[in-house]
């Protein structure tokens, strides 16, 4: 609220969202979470610090449906069940593991569905049959993904990623400014003069030079950790060769930027 120049501790107040029709879906609010802290005082003389944006949060969980979409749970004696991340191996799993529990009942229509037919001696007690069902466990599988928060600086890695023999030269440019307060006196003895403060301001600029690094194939996510370690580079620096990779062909898998 007001001058606010950070979000830290702060919450959103009751937010409407609209979806494309204009009508309002969901509310908003809750307590924001921003990945960073901002710390000290602005002006002549003041130091502050800084980590992140802490202008740019999110809520987790933080919406509350308004107008929700019609669904009907049994339709012809059977469910049928989504997969929150679509993927063909899962659904043939989840398919598999309901058919042990209750034979030949459950079909994968796709990546993201499995239809369920509900058993004879379960009419009427469709909670109960739902209930049983969740209880099955299935091995999703994991799709190859990196995930980069630039905003936190994060990088999570999947374990099914694979690099493929490429060669990296990764370059660092630093510009160091130093902004110092003086204060200026009139010498011993004088008759006039006034004190005043100074501004001084140091800059210098430095460049490390990088050599072309070749690696070889990575095919776990154990050696290509191995690999950017070796080369001693920041995560801010991985997430620029992450995304050079990719483009160049290196990278076996999905790339996610937030």
């Amino acid at each position: 609220m007001g001058d606010a120049k950070t979000l830290q501790g702060g919450v959103l107040i009751q937010t409407p969202l609209f979806g494309a029709d204009g009508k309002v879906y969901a509310v908003a609010q809750g307590p924001m979470s921003i990945g960073g802290l901002s710390a000290g005082s602005e002006g002549a003389g003041g130091a502050s610090v800084q980590k992140n944006h802490p202008t740019v949060g999110q809520i987790a969980g933080g919406a509350l449906v308004e107008e929700e979409i019609p669904a009907t749970i049994i339709n012809n004696n059977s469910i049928e069940l989504l997969l929150r991340d679509a993927d063909f191996t899962s659904a043939s799993r989840m398919a598999a593991a309901i058919n042990e529990k209750f034979p030949n009942s459950s079909t994968a229509l796709d990546s993201t569905s499995v239809k369920t037919r509900m058993p004879d001696n379960f009419q009427g007690g469709v909670v109960d049959f739902i209930a049983q069902v969740e209880a099955v466990e299935v091995n999703a599988d994991v799709a190859a993904r990196i995930i980069i928060n630039e905003r936190t600086g994060t990088i999570v890695a999947t374990s099914h990623i694979r690099i493929s023999a490429c060669g990296v030269a990764q370059g660092s440019l630093t510009i160091t400014i130093a902004n110092t307060q003086d204060v200026s006196q009139p010498g011993p003895l004088a008759q006039a003069g006034n004190t005043a403060v100074t501004s001084r301001t140091d800059t210098k600029v430095r460049e490390e030079k990088a050599a072309m690094v070749a690696l070889p194939e990575l095919p776990t996510v154990e050696k290509v950790a191995a690999a950017l370690n070796s080369l001693g580079v920041t995560p801010r620096d991985m997430m620029s060769m992450f995304q050079a990779m990719k483009q160049a062909g290196a990278l076996q898998a999905d790339l996610i930027i937030r």
